[in-house]
């Protein structure tokens, strides 16, 4: 659990994903959660989003069957990142209303994206609200539950690695929290 700035961004349970949906205030906030909950990229790149890479015609708020992200926008990659639109997701887009062009989440100038600092506060405000602020999570909380959930239902390292975009098999390692109680129920298996 990350405290104190220190340790690994915590996993929202499914109770707690919940109460951060309820708490959020925004309905791009609340599209910007989902997103990173649902696909498991980086706020960098999220944050970056166009709206031609998320919905094939935005005015009729048609999203297409994947998210496109520019390897431009994501950490040190070297590759595009397509992820699949889960179905919750879909209907998360379908009720957002988005720009017609441009960011899918401009900042205060509309040629720019919002930043990051923005996105982070109101994750922690929202914290607040939703009572979860002392649980160590951060923007770096989706990513880890989204890898953690799709190694807990058993996905191979090898599609979770592809999933992710990570390059090495290492890196990915680092996203995923295994629970004690798995560990005992490994070991029982015998």
């Amino acid at each position: 659990m990350k405290l104190n700035r220190r340790g690994k961004a915590s996993i929202f349970t499914d109770s707690e994903w919940q109460r951060l949906l309820k708490a959020t205030r925004s309905e791009s906030q609340r599209l910007i959660w989902e997103i990173a909950y649902w696909t498991g990229e980086r706020m960098g790149a999220i944050r970056q989003l166009r709206v031609e890479s998320v919905y094939r015609d935005p005015i009729a708020r048609i999203p297409h069957e994947y998210i496109f992200y520019a390897k431009e926008t994501r950490k040190g990659q070297i590759d595009d990142r397509q992820v699949p639109i889960h179905p919750s997701l879909a209907r998360a887009l379908k009720a957002y209303s988005p720009p017609v062009a441009g960011y899918l989440f401009p900042g205060r100038d509309a040629m720019d994206c919002l930043d990051h600092r923005t996105i982070d506060s109101n994750l922690r405000s929202t914290l607040v609200r939703a009572g979860l602020d002392k649980r160590g999570f951060t923007t770096h909380s989706f990513r880890r539950t989204f890898l953690t959930r799709l190694a807990n239902n058993a996905i191979s390292p090898w599609v979770l690695q592809k999933i992710s975009g990570h390059r090495d098999r290492s890196s990915l390692d680092e996203y995923i929290e295994v629970t004690d109680k798995q560990v005992l129920a490994a070991v029982n298996t015998l």
